[in-house]
């Protein structure tokens, strides 16, 4: 019982910084946000997988390098890799998370202004996360691949824009 209520402690302390990092991610990468935020709400099924998928590939080239280190006795500078795929994927999860975050404020507090229904939202968000097994277990590895997964979904769909829209340039010169 004393370690539930250490993590809830832990995780209540935790609540004011990461809802301040959601609303300053959301002000630094608006337009990452609302692309995954659309690419989330449009199609939840594929985004999911699209985590599962790039979550496995960026573990296997952690624990790869890793062990390349730690059993083959590699150089130490082979750990970049595996610190890289970790950045990756806390980047990418922490700005899928905002945009779920923006996503819940939109459909349960929608007669909020912007900047406090993100806020209650964050909270609400970071306080269902807290919750015993629930919460630790099935909610926060499934938002985390959901958040993960809009971002790559959204950061592909933005390269293929950007490739057409270069392609069409090229070919009307």
């Amino acid at each position: 019982m004393e370690q539930v209520l250490g993590i809830l402690a832990i995780g209540l302390i935790i609540l004011i910084p990461v809802t301040s990092l959601m609303l300053l991610t959301s002000a630094l990468f608006p337009h990452s946000t609302d692309k995954a935020k659309s690419v989330i709400e449009n199609s939840q099924g594929r985004t999911f997988l699209i985590g599962v998928v790039n979550l496995l590939f960026l573990a296997a080239i952690t624990f790869v390098f890793i062990f390349l280190v730690q059993e083959v006795r590699f150089p130490p500078i082979f750990f970049v890799p595996a610190v890289a795929a970790l950045v990756v994927f806390a980047t990418g999860a922490f700005i899928g998370i905002t945009s779920i975050t923006h996503l819940v404020g939109e459909r349960i507090l929608s007669n909020h202004a912007q900047p406090q229904r993100n806020i209650r939202a964050a909270i609400v968000l970071v306080l269902a996360l807290l919750t015993p097994i629930i919460g630790w277990y099935i909610f926060f590895p499934y938002i985390v691949i959901l958040g993960f997964g809009g971002f790559v979904a959204a950061t592909i769909q933005k390269r293929r824009a950007n490739r057409k829209a270069s392609t069409t340039k090229e070919n009307n010169e």
